[in-house]
């Protein structure tokens, strides 16, 4: 289940079945964190971002893809 919804959006532009709201709490969870991973992690293509410019990200992407009350307590 986490495999398949970690790539879908809220606003269903993701992949691969452009669920929408549907997506599970642990597909929702596993999208913020991979997200977070991936932005906050050095890549042999990139330096890692800042920690409030990820969090900044994160609450832009609130409603298209995440859920929109992701990130609340922050």
């Amino acid at each position: 289940m986490i495999a398949l919804e970690h790539h879908e959006r809220w606003d269903g532009a993701g992949s691969p079945k452009g669920k929408k709201e549907e997506i599970s709490i642990w597909g929702r969870i596993a999208a913020l964190a991979d997200v977070y991973d991936a932005l906050s992690s050095a890549r042999c293509y990139k330096d890692p971002w800042p920690e409030e410019d990820v969090i900044s990200e994160l609450k832009r992407q609130k409603g298209k893809q995440f859920h929109p009350l992701s990130l609340s307590v922050y």
